[in-house]
């Protein structure tokens, strides 16, 4: 595997991950332990002095007060010192094990001691550094006696070498600790690791697959939650390619039928005008006029395909505006009328007037085409329909209903769908499976409600919903088809 691939990959990025964040955790603990250790030991070691030295202090001036001195310092590693005011005298000085000794550190009974005590009301506590043995010491400076305006001070100390220490021996066994938790998190983040890209890693060779135009793949399920969602994610995905690489399959060949055919029937016209009926005048106008038809199922079927690509690519901008559904039902059966389509139908209206709705005046009077053209189309023996457009509340319901062949229930859901036909190898094939996809799209751009009911051989009734006025918000009827 090359390198560049090997670091893109999902599993080395968990992997490294998961270790940078085993190091990052290690690495912070011990900030947070040797910073509050440190301080906590400090801290804790500096009350504790003040209350051996106040303790001290409220002994003095007792038969047994040097006793009780030495033997406070030999017991909890105190050195103690009793310093005069007058000449800075030395009267006492004990070490850490309540022998008489000298100062154990320059600097642990300052010079200007006194003027200190003074300044915090006859207590000073301090910190002294030993440069020689390199270590701090807590000190804590009482006054216990005034003689003839000479005061006593007990001075109680102690060494902060013991944290120093902890936190030295700390420092030499953090190296070992972090390799220890960087191995226990690289063996962990592997085995989690494994467990979250191994199931991606098959996936994605089943997507290989997927994208070769194998649609019979199976993906795993096993992983997590993400990756099952994902897994039937994928599996609708190639379901939706199968339908609609088979409806792209039908569509080829419908479209070299319905192309085909017009055209064969143009051509054999045209040469029986040319070789039978150019002097005929009744059978040349018979022959042209089957030309003009056979010509203009063509332009029909180019212009519906041009439609649904304008509306699927967005190109076909929605003009929305206020208008009369009820005079644009009358326009489009008016138009159908004038190209003969409606020969021999009656036409049942039951539609209120005035009914006014906010939608684009083109695109609705191009459903309604379409509805009653099928509706033509699907009728056999009964040449009726029945338009009805009536107000329901806020919203318009106009529908189209035919007396015909009506639909399966096992057909109605798929009626929608680009290409599809209903009874596509029939007696009733016509069209291109086109006309209810555009309808479909112009009622999603509009947001509104649209839909069929239909049973076989009772007829098939389409409807739609328009809103009266403009909508606020974002511009839909939230309905489902």
């Amino acid at each position: 595997m090359k390198p560049n691939k090997l670091i893109h990959r999902m599993g080395f990025g968990m992997w490294v991950s998961f270790t940078l964040l085993a190091a990052g955790i290690a690495l912070l603990f011990w900030i947070v332990l040797g910073t509050s250790l440190k301080v906590g030991y400090q801290n804790e070691t500096v009350r504790e002095l003040d209350r051996v030295a106040w303790t001290a202090a409220a002994t003095y001036g007792e038969p047994d007060f040097k006793t009780n001195l030495k033997f406070i310092s030999g017991g909890e590693n105190y050195f103690v010192q009793i310093v005069s005011e007058q000449g800075m005298e030395l009267l006492l000085s004990l070490d850490n094990q309540g022998e008489d000794a000298r100062v154990q550190a320059e600097g642990i009974i300052p010079r200007e001691l006194f003027s200190l005590l003074d300044k915090n009301g006859g207590c000073y506590r301090y910190r002294v550094e030993d440069a020689v043995r390199n270590v701090e010491w807590a000190v804590i400076a009482i006054v216990i006696a005034n003689w003839e305006g000479s005061r006593e001070v007990l001075i109680f100390s102690k060494s902060l070498a013991n944290v120093d220490y902890l936190i030295h021996l700390l420092s030499t066994r953090v190296i070992f600790a972090l390799v220890v938790v960087l191995a226990i998190a690289s063996v962990l983040s592997l085995i989690i690791t494994k467990r979250f890209s191994g199931p991606m890693d098959r996936l994605t060779e089943k997507a290989r697959l997927l994208a070769r135009g194998n649609y019979q793949v199976d993906f795993p399920k096993k992983g997590c939650y993400e990756v099952q969602q994902l897994s039937e994610t994928l599996e609708i995905a190639a379901s939706e390619f199968q339908a609609t690489e088979e409806l792209r399959r039908e569509f080829i060949a419908n479209v070299s039928h319905d192309m085909k055919t017009p055209l064969t029937v143009i051509k054999m016209y045209a040469e029986m005008i040319q070789t039978v009926s150019g002097e005929n005048p009744v059978k040349r106008e018979e022959h042209l006029q089957r030309i003009l038809s056979e010509t203009e199922k063509l332009t029909g079927f180019i212009n519906d395909t041009m439609e649904l690509a304008r509306l699927q690519s967005k190109t076909w901008e929605v003009k929305k505006e206020y208008f009369n559904l009820t005079q644009l039902i009358r326009a489009v059966v008016d138009s159908l009328g004038v190209h003969q389509e409606l020969d021999g139908f009656v036409i049942e209206f039951e539609v209120e007037e005035e009914l006014m709705v906010y939608a684009d005046r083109k695109m609705i009077g191009r459903v309604l085409e379409n509805f009653i053209s099928n509706a033509i189309k699907f009728s056999i023996d009964t040449k009726r329909i029945h338009i009805k457009s009536r107000q329901e509340g806020s919203y318009v319901r106009t529908s189209v209903r035919d007396y015909g062949t009506g639909i399966c229930a096992d057909q109605l859901p798929f009626i929608w769908k680009r290409y599809y036909k209903v009874d596509p190898y029939g007696t009733n094939k016509t069209g291109t499976g086109i006309g209810l996809h555009i309808v479909k799209e112009i009622m999603e751009m509009h947001g509104g409600r649209y839909g069929v009911d239909s049973r076989l051989n009772q007829g098939s009734s389409f409807w739609f919903y328009l809103c009266e006025r403009e909508e606020r918000g974002n511009g839909s009827a939230n309905w489902q088809a």
